[in-house]
């Protein structure tokens, strides 16, 4: 007799889950993550070059599921513990993009009101995901509670990985990989922990300009 439909379903997504946990149990990498495909997007329409093109990195399913999933454990772990940066407001639950934009509005208000000399820097962090130092943000995993195992399992993954180019309907046989006289850094972007990863470096960093900075105070 043929299983029904949710029940085929259900043995599928057994199957995976005992490989994931084989994978995080026995710090092992299968040879298909290791496979990692690159979707050119074009930034500009009609404009192919180089740096006119963004980089998507397409992970395996279940393995941007492992990763994606124990990354955002920890960022709401830190999130109720407060570790994170208060200024921090990237991937964070309950922050939204308005509330910078609200911020950003009350500081210009303050310095006209109070005629306060007032300069505001923005700086785009270009390709942040694309440079992220992999035994850094290893680190802030192990510091943010998330098992070596699975640290383990993310960075040899990524530092065993064959990047290939995906071409229209095709993926593309020759691939580039990392070696120590050209490293690749990065978890990159496609990658479903890049936004809690980030989020942590980024916190670190503010942090760290809080110790040799003063913010402005806001009085009712």
């Amino acid at each position: 007799m043929i299983p029904c439909l949710s029940q085929q379903k259900k043995d599928i997504a057994r199957l995976y889950l005992q490989l994931v946990n084989y994978a995080v149990n026995y710090k092992y990498s299968y040879n298909r993550w290791k496979q990692i495909v690159n979707a050119m997007i074009s930034k500009a329409p009609g404009n192919t070059k180089i740096h006119k093109l963004r980089v998507i990195h397409l992970y395996e399913a279940d393995l941007n599921f492992l990763l994606g999933l124990k990354w955002k454990e920890a960022l709401h772990a830190a999130d109720k513990r407060d570790t994170l940066h208060l200024g921090q407001f990237g991937s964070r639950p309950g922050r939204e993009p308005s509330n910078v934009t609200l911020l950003e509005e009350l500081r210009l208000d303050y310095s006209l009101l109070t005629r306060t000399p007032f300069i505001n820097v923005d700086n785009d962090a270009t390709s942040c995901y694309d440079r992220i130092l992999l035994p850094i943000s290893s680190l802030l995993a192990r510091a943010q509670g998330i098992h070596r195992n699975i640290v383990f399992v993310h960075t040899t993954t990524l530092k065993q990985a064959k990047y290939k180019l995906k071409l229209s309907t095709t993926v593309s046989n020759t691939f580039y990989t990392h070696c120590t006289q050209f490293p690749i850094h990065g978890s990159g972007q496609g990658s479903a922990n890049s936004p809690s990863i980030w989020c942590f470096i980024s916190s670190v960093f503010f942090k760290c300009h809080d110790q040799r900075s003063h913010g402005m105070i806001f009085f009712s």
